[in-house]
């Protein structure tokens, strides 16, 4: 079938959601530490955050939220800072034919670029391109960030004017070339089954995803919802992430002309640990 193009008629954008995972206890104590950066730089009216957690019962604690009510059957508190903060629950969805989350941090598929990394670290990134579109709540906001857990915010930035003033369809804060394309080895041929696009481009360069933001409306949409489910199905006997998927959503859905490059902001406005 033809790649079919997505069009929002330039619905603009009034509030706005950053997503973070804590797959593990690890990252639960490293966002625990920088959660305090996000309460004092970045959430404020109309822009909220959503916790998703495999380790329930003391990150709200960690945080020192207060409960205010649920939405969406989502958990939401009140953070210190008077913000909205979600604390979601819900058990990872699992690569075809592995049962348990346990299961994943065993496997270690073949890797071309960190082999050390077990299947655990693709599904976590890759959570971000399937389960993560899928959350009721989404919904409810016009744009979405997705920030990793080990991301330190270092001062103010209003996310909201800036997505509000460009109303872009993507927001990256780095993209660079992919110098080993064997690091998502048979992403481009598979993608290429999904649909027939006149100008497919070789994924040669891709985002840092670690600070990530989306259109609601185009990642939640049919075109990227069905791409994403297919692309599920395949990639977990290498080490695919979620860097893999933004660059190929972006091209089936023709929507490469309105992404915002925000790389000023990396190393001024927020720190990745590994940086």
């Amino acid at each position: 079938m033809n790649c079919k193009s997505f069009y929002n008629k330039n619905k603009s954008i009034k509030n706005v959601v950053i997503i973070t995972l804590l797959s593990n206890k690890n990252y639960e104590n490293i966002f625990s530490e920088n959660f305090g950066s996000y309460d004092k730089y970045i959430l404020k009216k109309n822009v909220d955050m959503i916790v998703h957690t495999l380790e329930r019962n003391n990150i709200k604690n960690k945080l020192k939220l207060d409960y205010v009510n649920t939405e969406y059957n989502v958990k939401r508190y009140k953070t210190l800072g008077k913000n909205t903060v979600y604390i979601y629950g819900a058990n990872l969805h699992l690569p075809p034919g592995v049962q348990s989350f346990e299961e994943t941090t065993k496997k270690h598929p073949r890797s071309y670029c960190h082999p050390k990394q077990n299947m655990s670290y693709s599904l976590s990134t890759r959570y971000y391109t399937n389960q993560m579109l899928k959350i009721q709540l989404l919904k409810k906001y016009d744009f979405f960030f997705k920030i990793d857990a080990d991301v330190k915010i270092l001062q103010k930035v209003n996310l909201l004017k800036t997505v509000r003033t460009y109303n872009p369809y993507f927001l990256h804060t780095k993209m660079y070339t992919n110098e080993n394309p064997l690091c998502d080895k048979d992403a481009f041929k598979i993608s290429k089954k999904y649909c027939f696009l006149k100008n497919w481009e070789n994924h040669n360069y891709i985002y840092y995803s670690n600070f990530i933001g989306g259109n609601v409306d185009l990642f939640t949409s049919d075109i990227i919802i069905e791409y994403s489910d297919f692309m599920w199905n395949y990639g977990w006997n290498y080490r695919w992430g979620d860097q893999t998927f933004w660059r190929y959503a972006l091209l089936i859905s023709n929507t490469t002309n309105k992404i915002l490059d925000k790389s000023v902001w990396r190393g001024r406005i927020f720190r990745h640990k590994n940086e």
